[in-house]
């Protein structure tokens, strides 16, 4: 009596690829939205700094300087951005 042995052999997905969580901006109704330029960032295009925003300590942070600047500079001369 032979016995055949089976090989299972891998089958590879063609599907699309994994995206890390990272690049995720939002969830809603279980769908994934992701930030804009991320095929860039998976690319190696774009850092990942590029494409994420601000946070809020950030922009708080960025509005307390600029406002700072622009009371004790010459507006007429500089431009605060």
């Amino acid at each position: 009596m032979s016995t055949v042995a089976k090989t299972k052999t891998a089958k590879k997905k063609k599907g699309r690829p994994k995206i890390p969580d990272y690049l995720v901006y939002e969830i809603l109704d279980n769908k994934k939205i992701y930030y804009r330029d991320y095929k860039k960032v998976l690319s190696g295009e774009l850092p990942l700094e590029a494409v994420m925003g601000s946070s809020d300590l950030q922009a708080w942070l960025i509005f307390l300087i600029s406002s700072f600047l622009s009371k004790n500079l010459d507006l007429k001369k500089y431009m605060v951005l």
